[in-house]
């Protein structure tokens, strides 16, 4: 990764360098919306909504009638969404004397930078959504490997094998790094042991995050909406493996982010702009 991407990275990874424990009033200042008349859901649903809405022009369409297509796609659909993320809790760490729980990016699979190669496969090669959207960062969502099946193959050398078949699952949320006003254009030097969450907690709090607790967004759909792509990785001699690799990707705005213990109960939030 070049320094100009690594920079970028880190300032998404460094947007909840510091956070504040959630009070009613101040979530309420934090968070554009109320979070109670939203209720959160998962990834899928929100994809399975989002995905109504047209991300293509037409070869024949003019732009204003591929305008009015997505208009009237987004009146059915809800405005704004509570996305709840995963949280891997064997990377987190507290420190009982400071009351002190931090978070780390690679906790919360957070931080990462679209590349030209998931662009392309996301938006297709040379098109203007994947030239306009090399700038997204965003957040992973989940990512899940499915065995669909298996059959009886043949290597080049005609030795017959088993072959188990598999699709890989990966979701994402993007959002341009250069949104105005975006805490994702402050610019520091990466370290690898950024920090995602850091909030004082007391123990029994932190343990109730780092045991089954995750965090979450609040997600807005804005233009490209949606993309998702797909890549074959064939068998080998080696790996009797055929692995199709899947990609779908949320665009948006990318509103507030907060922590949770496994009860839901927010502990800790932040706006990004």
């Amino acid at each position: 990764m070049n320094l100009r991407n690594l920079t970028r990275l880190a300032a998404f990874s460094a947007l909840l360098a510091s956070v504040s424990v959630a009070a009613p009033a101040a979530l309420s200042q934090e968070c554009p919306v109320e979070l109670s008349a939203l209720g959160r859901v998962g990834f899928d649903d929100v994809w399975a909504a989002v995905q109504s809405i047209p991300n293509q022009r037409g070869e024949y369409e003019t732009t204003a009638v591929f305008e009015a297509r997505q208009y009237a796609a987004l009146t059915e659909i809800d405005p704004v969404y509570w996305i709840e993320m995963p949280l891997n809790g064997e990377f987190v760490s507290y420190d009982a004397d400071t009351e002190r729980l931090i978070v780390p990016v690679y906790a919360a699979y957070a931080g990462f930078l679209i590349t030209a190669t998931s662009a392309n496969r996301l938006f297709g090669v040379g098109s203007d959504y994947a030239r306009r959207y090399i700038n997204l960062v965003g957040v992973r969502a989940r990512s899940e490997s499915i065995d669909t099946g298996s059959y009886r193959g043949e290597t080049g050398l005609g030795v017959q094998r088993n072959v188990r078949q598999v699709d890989q699952i990966t979701r994402y949320l993007f959002e341009r790094v250069d949104r105005t006003g975006s805490l994702l254009n402050q610019r520091r030097q990466a370290q690898p042991d950024d920090v995602w969450f850091g909030v004082s907690v007391p123990p029994a709090d932190a343990r109730q995050v780092r045991e089954g607790g995750f965090w979450s967004v609040v997600y807005a759909p804005a233009a490209p909406f949606w993309a998702s792509g797909e890549a074959t990785t064939r068998p080998s001699v080696s790996v009797a493996v055929e692995r199709r690799e899947i990609d779908r990707a949320l665009t948006g705005d990318i509103q507030c982010l907060l922590l949770h213990k496994a009860n839901g109960e927010v502990v800790a939030f932040r706006a990004t702009r």
